[in-house]
């Protein structure tokens, strides 16, 4: 099967959980993360249909720190 190089590509983020554990994360898989995050921001902050999109205006805005 083929596979787009986006998907071969990790991220390693440290998860304070039980600890200190390494998690592996795709690329696609940030993305849709990053995207659920700003989608919750912008309706916990009562944005702008217009504002919802994924700046880095808004996330420093809102005081988030990106992946």
């Amino acid at each position: 099967a083929l596979y787009s190089p986006e998907i071969m590509v990790v991220t390693y983020l440290d998860l304070p959980v039980d600890g200190h554990k390494l998690w592996i994360v795709t690329e696609r898989m940030r993305s849709r993360m990053r995207l659920a995050e700003m989608i919750f921001l912008c309706r916990v902050s009562w944005l702008s249909l217009r504002a919802r999109m994924r700046s880095l205006v808004i996330w420093k805005g809102l005081g988030v720190d990106l992946l």
